[in-house]
């Protein structure tokens, strides 16, 4: 693998944000369910299809992987990656796009999160949609802030093969 030859710092240290975070979650796939769901953070569902496939590979050549990121070394023997391919292959992912009615409790512009809640007051906490832009977010904090309003989500579900369940919001717009 060669360096990124890249003029704009903002995409390198994207980039090196999205491997180290790879990183992290090729190796945590490998250990135990706990580790694996506990790194999913975040992950969008189809980044767990593209892991998916390459676990396959590596798997059927019955062969190791190393790499490194940001510091961060991750290195599975031949078993490791078996244990990984059948821990990620055993999940499964859904992602839908829904609209709820509630209120909204808080953007954080930093952390690029929300909280809403539901009709029935169930709380969502989740990622903003990586596509808005801090201008229409803001909007959305002085239209909708602690107001009744329509949100749109996409909802990502991941089922582990143990049965457990973890659901992430993404927040795309409100309107009223």
């Amino acid at each position: 693998m060669s360096k990124l030859e890249s003029s704009d710092l903002f995409e390198e240290n994207e980039m090196s944000d999205s491997l180290s975070h790879i990183t992290k979650l090729m190796e945590s796939s490998s250990k135990s369910d706990e580790d694996f769901a506990a790194e999913l953070e975040g992950v969008n569902p189809r980044t767990i299809l593209g892991l998916k496939e390459f676990f396959k590979v590596v798997s059927d050549d019955q062969a190791g992987v190393a790499i490194e990121s940001g510091g961060i070394r991750c290195e599975l023997e031949p078993s490791a990656v078996k244990s990984a391919y059948e821990r990620v292959s055993g999940t499964i992912t859904t992602e839908d796009e829904i609209t709820i009615a509630g209120t909204l409790k808080g953007i954080l512009l930093e952390s690029w999160r929300f909280d809403f809640v539901d009709e029935q007051g169930n709380t969502m906490t989740g990622r903003i949609d990586e596509n808005l832009t801090e201008d229409q977010v803001s909007n959305y904090i002085a239209a909708y802030f602690n107001r009744k309003c329509k949100a749109s989500f996409r909802i990502g579900k991941v089922f582990f093969k143990n049965g457990r369940e973890r659901v992430t919001y993404t927040l795309s717009a409100i309107e009223a």
